[in-house]
C-alpha cells in the first residue's frame, strides 16, 4: 500500500495542462487505495500553485500522502519544452528534445498494480534507471544530460512504456501505443491523444521498434519527445 500518490503537470502562465484529467486520474488511485476524499484540499493545492505562479512555464509536482499536509513543488522549464507545437495532436517535424533509451535488465509483472497509478515508491523505477545508466557508461555510449531514460517491457518480451513517459512507434503514417493491460501508466496526454483519435492501441514487440519510422516519448509536460532506442 503507497503511502502517498502524486501527479506531475506542466503549469504554464498560471494554468495547468489538462488539469481536469490529472485530478480525474489522481481521484481514482486515491479510491483504489483506500485514501481519504481530499478532493477539497488538492483543488486549494492546485490553486495556490496556479495563482503564485501566473507567469512562465513550470514542472509541478503535487504529493498527496494517506495522512497528514498535501505538499507541492514546482521548476522551471526552459527551452525546448516551452514550444508549444509539442503539445499539438500530432508530433510537427524538425522536435528537439531527443530521448535516448535503452531496454532494462528485467521484465515488469503486468499484473501488478502499481503500474497503473502514479505511487510515490518508485524504487523500481530508480533502479531501471541506474542499471541502464550503468550500462550506457560501460559502454561508453554518448547520451545528451537530462534526455535519458530506461525501456520497460513485461513478461510476454513486449516494450510498454519508459520510466517517465509512455511509449509511441510510428509507421506508415499511424501512431500506435501499447494499451494498459500490457502493464503501464494510464498517462494524461497519451489519453488526450487516444480520445482525439491521434493514437491507436496495439501490442508493440522488438521488432515493431526497429522497423518504425518514428518513435516518440510521451506524457503531458514535455509533449511529443523523438526517442531513440538503443539496443545493446
Amino acid at each position: 500500500m503507497p503511502p502517498a500518490l502524486f501527479e506531475t503537470m506542466r503549469l504554464d502562465d498560471g494554468e495547468i495542462f489538462l488539469e481536469a484529467d490529472h485530478l480525474a486520474r489522481l481521484t481514482s488511485s486515491l479510491r483504489y487505495y483506500g485514501f481519504p476524499d481530499r478532493q477539497e484540499e488538492v483543488e486549494w493545492a492546485l490553486w495556490k500553485a496556479k495563482s503564485e505562479h501566473p507567469v512562465g512555464l513550470f514542472r509541478l509536482r503535487l504529493v498527496v500522502p494517506r495522512s497528514g499536509s498535501i505538499h507541492w513543488h514546482v521548476e522551471p522549464l526552459g527551452s525546448p519544452w516551452n514550444d508549444q507545437g509539442r503539445l499539438a495532436p500530432k508530433p510537427k517535424a524538425g522536435l528537439e528534445g531527443e530521448v535516448f533509451s535503452v531496454p532494462a535488465r528485467v521484465p515488469i509483472d503486468e499484473t501488478e498494480d502499481r503500474w497503473w497509478h502514479k505511487r510515490i515508491d518508485r524504487s523500481f523505477y530508480e533502479e531501471r534507471l541506474a542499471e541502464g545508466s550503468e550500462e550506457v557508461a560501460v559502454r561508453q555510449i554518448p547520451v545528451p544530460i537530462g534526455g535519458f531514460d530506461v525501456l520497460l517491457w513485461n513478461r510476454a518480451g513486449r516494450p510498454t512504456e519508459l520510466t517517465r513517459a509512455n511509449l509511441v512507434v510510428e509507421r506508415a503514417g499511424r501512431l500506435y501505443t501499447p494499451p494498459l493491460e500490457e502493464g503501464l501508466l494510464p498517462g494524461v496526454f497519451r489519453g488526450y491523444l487516444l480520445a482525439a483519435g491521434t493514437l491507436e492501441e496495439a501490442r508493440i514487440s522488438w521488432e515493431d521498434l526497429r522497423a518504425a519510422d518514428r518513435l516518440y516519448a510521451i506524457n503531458s509536460v514535455r509533449g511529443w519527445m523523438p526517442l531513440r532506442i538503443i539496443f545493446l
